[in-house]
């Protein structure tokens, strides 16, 4: 059972891109939300408004980040390969628009379901969802909600970005820097980010009870071909000295279209037994293709 559960899906990767650790790395009526005040600690899930008007201004807190990489609508579509075997599929979008706890946010989902043939061994039916801030990008709350065999879970974090606290369902609150990012969000926040082959991007993420920085290497620019195109890329390999999003027994490699909509074209992990396990984007929804890096 432990060779099933490394094989499909539950790798210490990039949460929430092919299982909600790797696919394993990122608007509503105004109204004032306790004229800024930091919300008391309460350790219970957060409040989501889901009727907003999408089109309303949010709170005035937090970082600017302009964002040209991605919008309310892009689905992004993956099949999970093992060589040339297909062990599962993904999906990666931004669903929706809505309020929590008063903040207007982005609702992130991914979602890893193993093949049939795989699902007869080990079933994976995953689903992370982030509510990353619309102006800022970093996280307001973070759930998982994890099926796999026998095993399931459902956790959630909860984010007090106005005094650097989260709260999980752990019972546990740690001190998190300004602006933090779960580590869903933090992908989509480094896709809005200028990349720059040589340059090195750091961002702070909080994950499995822990926080720490992500370094993102730019490494070069490279051509590869996928079952969605043929694409200009830059290839980066996020980089954690322990815990955390993309900490993995081998290496973690992802290819973005070199644009600035920075789709997530392939990810690559090398797996110490297994070789490597490679995420393939098959089909774009609710992007401007014409905007994309082709060659």
């Amino acid at each position: 059972m432990k060779f099933w559960n490394n094989c499909l899906l539950k790798i210490d990767a990039a949460p929430g891109i092919f299982s909600w650790k790797f696919m394993t790395l990122l608007l509503v009526s105004a109204f004032i939300f306790l004229k800024m005040m930091p919300f008391p600690l309460n350790t219970t899930p957060a409040q989501i408004d889901t009727t907003a008007n999408k089109n309303s201004k949010n709170i005035k807190f937090g970082r600017p980040v302009t964002n040209n990489a991605f919008e309310l609508g892009e689905n992004l579509h993956f099949r999970i390969r093992y060589g040339a075997i297909v062990a599962g599929s993904s999906r990666m979008g931004v669903d929706d628009t809505v309020r929590v706890d008063g903040n207007l946010c982005y609702k992130i989902v991914t979602e890893a379901f193993s093949s049939g043939f795989f699902s007869k061994f080990f079933k994976v039916k995953d689903r992370v969802i982030s509510y990353a801030d619309r102006d800022g990008l970093f996280t307001w709350y973070f759930e998982q909600h994890l099926r796999e065999g026998r095993y399931k879970a459902d956790r959630w974090s909860r984010y007090n970005q106005r005094a650097n606290l989260v709260y999980t369902h752990h019972n546990d609150t740690l001190k998190t820097p300004p602006y933090v990012n779960d580590v869903l969000s933090s992908f989509y926040y480094v896709r809005t980010k200028p990349l720059t082959v040589g340059d090195t991007l750091y961002v702070q993420n909080h994950a499995d009870r822990k926080v720490y920085p992500l370094a993102v290497i730019i490494h070069r620019k490279e051509k590869i071909e996928v079952k969605a195109g043929r694409f200009r890329c830059l290839v980066v390999e996020p980089v954690v000295k322990e815990g955390g999003l993309f900490k993995h027994e081998g290496k973690l490699t992802i290819w973005f279209s070199d644009d600035e909509k920075k789709i997530p074209v392939q990810m690559k992990s090398k797996v110490s037994i297994l070789g490597s396990i490679t995420a393939e984007l098959v089909d774009i929804e609710g992007v401007d293709k014409t905007k994309l890096a082709r060659w």
